[in-house]
C-alpha cells in the first residue's frame, strides 16, 4: 500500500520532476484512477499541442498549395509574391505587412546555409523556429549555418552557426513592403535570400504524402489519434525544457518505444478517461487562447502576453500555437490584441468605431507598425470590397489631424466619413491586433498610446 501511494505521488508530479527509477509498468498503470489519468493525458495533450500544430502545418504547406501552386519538399526556400489575404488560411493571424518566405527544414544530422544579402533600409527578418516553436534565432543580415541535431563539421568562414536541437524546424522570414508601389522592389529585396544544402551533406529521403490532412487549428479533432502523432513526433524533436518529465510520463502511463499510446489505452479499459483528458486539453487551450485576445468585460483594454518566449509555459506556448503560430520574440516585434469595445461589448462589424492614436508618436517607437483585422472565430483576415486587411504608418492616403492624431473608422458598413481611413470589418464578431516591429519602447510605453474603440 505504502509502494502504491509512492507511485501515485511520482505519477501526480512528474510534469514538475524528473523520475529514474520507474517503478514496474503494470503495477503503476494499476495504482492510478481515471480521473488521475484525464488529468496527466491533459498535461501530455498541451505539451505537445504546438509540435502537432507544427508539423500538421508543415504538410498541409508543402503538399496541399493553395490554387495555382505546387507540392514542394523539405529544406526549399520559397517565396510568396504577394501579401496575405482573406485567401491564405494554413497559418493564423498573418501579417499583411511583409511578404512572406518559408522553408520547412529537416536538420537531424544536417545542415544548410541561408545567405542574407544587405537589403539596405528595408526591414527584412528570418526567423528559425524549432519544432515546439522556440526562436533559435532571427537573423537578418550575413551567411548563416543552420545545423541541425547529430551534425557535425566545419562552419565554412565568415558564416555564424545557428543550431537547433530538433530534427524538425520553420524558417520563416519577413521583407516588409512600403505600400502597392513598392512590391516589385520588395519582390526583389525577398529574393535575394537564398538556402542551400552545406556541401558533402546527406540527401534528405523523399517523404511520403498524406492521404489526409489533420487541421493545424485543431489538433485535437482525432482524439487520442493525437497521443499516437505526438508521442512519433517527440523522437526526433525533443525539447530541453519539461523534456525528462515528458519521458518518464510516457514510461509511466506504459506507452513504450515501438507501441501506440492510442491502443495501449483501449487495451487497459482506459479509453473514455483519456477522450476526457484530451478534450480537457483543448477546451484549455482555446480558453487561453481567448483571454489573451481580451481583457474582462469589467475593464475592456488591449492585451499584450509577452508571445514568442515561452520557457516552460507550456499552455500559452499552446495558446500562442491555436492563435498566432509564428510570432516573433519580444526583441523583434511586440503584439497586442483587443476584442472588446469601450462599453465592454464584443468589437462586432454591426457598430462602427472608431480608434484615434497619435501616428506621429508611435513612429519614433518602432521600425514600423500596423492594426490587422481578423474573424474572431477563424483568426484569419476578413474579405471585404476595398482589399485592406490592416492599416499602418505606410497605408497611402489616410487622413490625419493636427498633430497627427489618426482616426481609423471600423465597420461592415462603410462609414459616413469616407473610405481612406476605414478597415472593414465582418458582419460578426472581430479581432484587431497592433504589430510594431522592432520596438524601441517597452510594451507599457506603447500601450499608453493604444485607446481603445470607441462607438461612434
Amino acid at each position: 500500500m505504502m509502494y502504491r501511494r509512492q507511485c501515485m505521488a511520482w505519477l501526480t508530479g512528474s510534469l514538475l520532476g524528473g523520475c529514474v527509477n520507474l517503478p514496474p509498468q503494470p503495477t503503476v498503470m494499476r495504482a492510478i484512477t481515471e480521473e488521475e489519468i484525464s488529468t496527466l493525458i491533459q498535461k501530455l495533450v498541451i505539451w505537445g499541442w504546438p509540435l502537432a500544430t507544427m508539423e500538421r502545418t508543415r504538410l498541409v504547406s508543402l503538399y496541399r498549395p493553395v490554387a495555382g501552386g505546387a507540392p514542394t519538399s523539405p529544406n526549399v526556400l520559397r517565396h510568396a509574391q504577394r501579401l496575405a489575404t482573406h485567401r491564405n488560411r494554413n497559418v493564423v493571424m498573418p501579417n499583411n505587412d511583409t511578404l512572406y518566405s518559408s522553408a520547412w527544414l529537416r536538420l537531424k544530422g544536417r545542415a544548410l546555409l541561408l545567405t542574407l544579402p544587405d537589403v539596405h533600409d528595408r526591414y527584412r527578418s528570418f526567423q528559425l523556429m524549432d519544432a515546439h516553436t522556440d526562436t533559435v534565432s532571427v537573423m537578418h543580415e550575413g551567411t548563416v549555418l543552420l545545423a541541425g541535431p547529430g551534425w557535425s563539421g566545419e562552419v565554412p568562414n565568415g558564416a555564424q552557426l545557428v543550431h537547433t536541437g530538433t530534427d524538425l524546424n520553420w524558417l520563416l522570414g519577413r521583407t516588409a513592403v512600403h505600400g502597392p508601389t513598392d512590391l516589385q522592389a520588395a519582390t526583389y529585396s525577398q529574393m535575394l535570400a537564398t538556402l542551400r544544402p552545406l556541401e558533402g551533406n546527406p540527401t534528405l529521403p523523399p517523404e511520403s504524402v498524406p492521404v489526409d490532412f489533420l487541421p493545424p487549428q485543431d489538433p485535437a479533432s482525432p482524439g487520442l489519434v493525437l497521443l499516437d502523432e505526438i508521442v512519433g513526433l517527440s523522437a526526433d524533436n525533443p525539447r530541453l525544457i519539461n523534456q525528462a518529465s515528458w519521458r518518464a510520463l510516457l514510461s509511466g502511463l506504459g506507452f513504450t518505444d515501438g507501441h501506440s499510446p492510442a491502443q495501449t489505452i483501449r487495451q487497459r479499459g482506459l479509453q473514455v478517461a483519456a477522450e476526457s483528458g484530451v478534450a480537457l486539453a483543448a477546451a484549455a487551450v482555446r480558453k487561453r487562447a481567448a483571454q489573451s485576445l481580451a481583457a474582462g468585460a469589467q475593464s475592456p483594454g488591449w492585451v499584450v502576453d509577452g508571445v514568442g518566449v515561452y520557457g516552460d509555459d507550456d499552455l500559452l506556448r499552446a495558446a500562442t500555437a491555436l492563435r498566432g503560430l509564428g510570432a516573433l520574440p519580444p526583441t523583434e516585434a511586440l503584439y497586442f490584441s483587443i476584442s472588446r469595445s469601450h462599453d465592454g461589448s464584443n468589437l462586432n462589424g454591426s457598430r462602427h468605431v472608431a480608434l484615434v492614436m497619435n501616428s506621429d508618436r508611435l513612429k519614433d517607437l518602432g521600425t514600423f507598425w500596423s492594426l490587422s483585422l481578423y474573424d474572431a472565430s477563424n483568426f484569419f483576415f476578413v474579405d471585404n470590397a476595398i482589399n485592406r486587411y490592416a492599416i499602418g504608418d505606410r497605408t497611402l492616403g489616410l487622413q490625419r489631424e493636427t498633430g497627427g492624431v489618426l482616426q481609423i473608422d471600423i465597420s461592415h458598413a462603410p462609414p459616413p466619413r469616407g473610405l481612406a481611413n476605414w478597415l472593414p470589418a465582418p458582419i460578426g464578431d472581430y479581432v484587431l491586433m497592433f504589430r510594431i516591429y522592432q520596438p524601441r519602447a517597452s510594451s507599457q510605453a506603447l500601450l499608453e498610446l493604444l485607446a481603445v474603440p470607441e462607438v461612434a
